[in-house]
């Protein structure tokens, strides 16, 4: 057993069959071009393979070789090429064409008593279909449940046909090998099937042992599907035999009515005959004689209407009518028929279509001409109630249990009563009566009673319940003693997975003591820039076997950017848009990606093997605060999605330690910031300015100050309006931000009235940069509603500590004084404060 489970498990097995079937088909192929037929037909008397079944015998083994390659998805062609021949062959049958695909590769040489010489089997067609789909469905590597499940019942169809096709060449069942009057199967086809078979289990059962796929459960499923097709095949079996019994028995009726028929018509024509050697040519003593005469052939004839003697004048002489209903005048009506002038023309008997004698009457007219050497003596005249005929035949067909159909000229003229309403085409035997000038087609077929006694058994019956029964007993079987193992392995698992709690409820307090650390650790956090830093050195402890990056929104929340990361992963985008994080977008608790492509964020780096990236959005009353991102090395075993974990947990705790942060940050940012030009406001500058002083005392430092005014600002107002004058103010903050240098502090000091603090600066540094920032003002050009603006043009004045002043108060009352003056020298102009 376990030389056979490491023959399985290597594939060896699966590989045994492919090369089986190959041969199998090389074999056949042989046979065809050197007509060798034992090679064909093994035996003579059997069925042979015919040269399509053998190419796809040759498919079938490659594409299961090559299901053991690196290359697995070429098998997809292999197998949808034996599908197609079978979609196609099984397409022929069904819509009763001819593709020329049968003999498309070499045309056959033998003959076989079918409808399909050169065809293969229609269950043969059916197992190729099913083949040729496994192999398809097993080369895209995808072995979810639906797909078992769909394998399964593939390969009960292939083994059922195949079994059952060999058990009746066996005991001699054509049902089991043949539908209807089609090719059959061959006992070497079903071989090739049955190794096919045993190579699908082989490879589903070596990824079975290699954990790639769980056959446990499908096994019961395998079970009782096999042991239902192959019911249901026993069952077709003994249906088709039963049929065949009613196609032979509908052979002998049709012969039997046939001859009843003809039997009949040609009795009617020789009595009438009969008469004209009685009559003498015509040479009656009286029509009382005349129908005394006509009265003996009546009564062994009962469906006879009338008999009549014309005169060479078509004028009726004597009649013999048994019908009342037709008068002379319908009699002169029926004589008007051409039957007269055929009779003349063939010299002979002459037999009229089925016509109307009455409205209720119906009938064929036997007309023969009476001749004397060369002259024209008369006619006999025969009216034949047809509807009297049929029915004499009706009542000995339907005590055997068929019902039959008349047709003249393709127009139904006569039909037995309880014809069903749907019956099997090739139980129905057409015969056709040709007699003189008549032509009629009848149909006999079965009658419902003799189909349902003669189909529906006993035997076919306990057919059904015995193999059900026995396919439920041997799935419950099965799926008992799956259920018994299952069992025990959930008490090994419910162990396992004690300990496993155990450890986990460890691990749980050590990670909620490192989160009391980090948030004892953040509460003493000034910026939310120092806060980042402490957040990526504690996820690095709680989550050691992942990377990631923590992003904090900008002023307006729309951009994230990155504001730290740990581990080894590749980098991400150092700054994104909201838009592109799908758990941003949806506003998402948390956000795993799956294995697709697009379902990964447009931030995440490349993922290679099976990374997963999970993205905890830090939403605070919808305000976004940032974005933590985990990246994890392999499948989500480290992170379940469907329950609370720790990393949702840290993202909470982030987001209110954060919150609070930012909020301690906008409130020191609006108590120091001016709000129209974000610069420092005069109270930062009264903290600021003495702080810098020091610094420069203590490391022996030069410091410098300037102090800026706008020219004619308030001309500006009077002229455009104060939200022109805001928007110029604006503007030349925006130049003295982009001009400062790091460590330097500008404020708006008051109205249009501006100051910078220049660390480690000269007085000869501090007055080049004055001279930069009036050119860059000077430079600038405002238009306000459509017109254009006049130059904005600053003044500024210098002071430098020590030379100055050595405080704050001296330093900016000597720049003020210093821009007092470079007001009086004409504005748009640089002065230092005297020493």
């Amino acid at each position: 057993m376990n030389t056979i489970k490491r023959l399985i498990e290597k594939n060896i097995m699966t590989a045994i069959c492919a090369i089986l079937c190959i041969g199998i088909g090389v074999f056949c192929i042989l046979g065809w071009h050197t007509h060798a037929l034992h090679l064909i037909q093994i035996f003579p008397g059997l069925t042979h393979m015919v040269y399509n079944t053998a190419i796809n015998f040759l498919f079938l083994g490659g594409g299961l070789l090559i299901l053991l390659s690196p290359y697995r998805k070429i098998a997809s062609l292999c197998g949808l090429f034996v599908a197609s021949i079978g979609v196609v062959t099984l397409g022929e049958y069904i819509f009763n064409v001819q593709l020329i695909i049968d003999e498309f590769f070499m045309k056959s040489f033998l003959t076989i008593d079918t409808y399909t010489p050169g065809r293969m089997s229609p269950y043969t067609a059916l197992s190729f279909l099913s083949c040729g789909v496994s192999i398809t469905l097993l080369s895209f590597d995808k072995y979810s449940r639906f797909y078992t499940y769909i394998l399964i019942v593939l390969g009960s169809i292939i083994f059922s046909l195949s079994s059952t096709s060999i058990l009746g060449s066996a005991i001699s069942l054509s049902g089991n090998t043949q539908w209807y009057k089609f090719m059959p199967m061959a006992l070497h086809t079903s071989i090739g099937f049955l190794l096919f078979c045993a190579g699908l289990v082989a490879y589903l059962f070596s990824k079975h042992l290699r954990g790639k796929i769980d056959l446990s459960s499908t096994l019961p499923a395998f079970a009782f599907m096999c042991s239902l097709c192959f019911t249901f095949l026993l069952w077709r079996s003994d249906y088709q035999e039963n049929i065949l019994k009613i196609q032979q028995l509908t052979i002998l009726e049709s012969e039997k009515i046939q001859n009843i028929i003809e039997t009949k018509i040609e009795e009617s024509v020789l009595d009438l005959m009969g008469l004209d050697s009685k009559g003498n040519m015509g040479a009656f003593f009286s029509e009382k004689d005349w129908i005394k005469s006509t009265e003996f052939y009546r009564k062994n004839h009962p469906w006879y209407d009338a008999i009549l003697w014309v005169d060479p004048k078509f004028k009726v002489m004597f009649t013999s009518s048994f019908n009342k209903e037709i008068t002379s005048n319908s009699q002169d009506t029926l004589l008007k028929h051409d039957l007269f002038e055929k009779a003349i023309i063939n010299r002979g008997v002459s037999i009229s279509p089925i016509v109307n004698f009455t409205d209720q009457s119906h009938g064929i007219l036997i007309c023969i001409p009476l001749y004397t050497e060369s002259a024209l003596e008369g006619f006999i005249v025969g009216f034949v109630n047809t509807d009297s005929l049929f029915k004499s035949i009706i009542q000995e067909s339907t005590k055997a249990g068929f019902v039959f159909r008349i047709f003249q000229d393709n127009n139904q003229i006569y039909a037995s009563p309880n014809i069903p309403a749907s019956s099997f085409q090739e139980i129905v035997k057409q015969v056709d009566v040709k007699l003189y000038n008549l032509n009629w087609r009848f149909d006999i077929q079965p009658s419902q009673s003799l189909l349902n006694t003669t189909t529906h058994t006993v035997v076919s019956y306990f057919i059904l319940v015995i193999g059900i029964c026995i396919g439920s007993l041997l799935a419950a079987v099965i799926q008992a003693r799956l259920v018994s193992k299952r069992q025990a392995r959930v008490l090994e698992k419910t162990q396992i997975l004690l300990k496993q709690e155990l450890l986990e409820s460890r691990r749980l307090s050590h990670d909620l003591s490192i989160l009391k650390e980090m948030t004892d650790t953040l509460q003493a956090c000034t910026s939310l820039a120092k806060a980042a830093t402490i957040v990526v050195k504690y996820c690095y402890k709680l989550l050691p076997k992942t990377s990631g990056s923590i992003y904090l929104s900008n002023e307006n929340q729309n951009i994230l950017d990155s504001y730290g990361r740990w581990g080894r992963g590749p980098l991400n985008e150092p700054s994104f848009s909201t838009k592109n994080c799908k758990a941003m977008k949806g506003k998402l608790t948390v956000y795993k990606s799956g294995t697709g492509e697009n379902e990964i964020c447009h931030h995440t780096a490349p993922r290679t093997n099976n990374e997963v990236y999970v993205c905890l959005p830090l939403i605070n009353h919808d305000k976004v605060i940032g974005l933590l991102q985990i990246r994890y090395p392999n499948d989500s075993k480290h992170f379940n999605k469907g329950m609370p974990s720790l990393e949702e947990t840290l993202a909470k705790q982030l987001t209110l330690t954060l919150a609070n942060i930012k909020l301690r940050e906008l409130l020191k940012n609006q108590a120091t910031r001016d709000p129209l030009t974000n610069l420092y406001n005069r109270r930062y500058l009264d903290e600021a300015l003495p702080r810098e002083i020091y610094q420069a005392k203590r490391y022996n430092h030069p410091l410098s100050v300037l102090m800026l005014d706008i020219d004619h600002f308030k001309t500006i107002n009077d002229t455009y309006g104060h939200k022109a004058g805001d928007m110029v103010l604006k503007n030349v903050a925006s130049v003295l931000q982009a001009l400062s240098r790091k460590g330097d502090i500008s404020c708006r000091y008051g109205g249009e009235e501006f100051l910078i603090v220049l660390q480690e600066s000269t007085i000869k540094d501090a007055v080049k940069h004055a001279q930069k920032l009036r050119k860059e003002v000077a430079g600038l050009s405002f238009s306000w509603k459509g017109k254009d603006m006049k130059s904005i043009k600053i003044s500024i004045g210098v002071a430098s500590y020590p030379a100055h002043g050595e405080f704050s108060e001296d330093l900016i009352g000597a720049a003020d004084e210093a821009l007092y003056r470079a007001k009086n020298g004409g504005r748009n102009r640089v002065e230092s404060a005297i020493s």
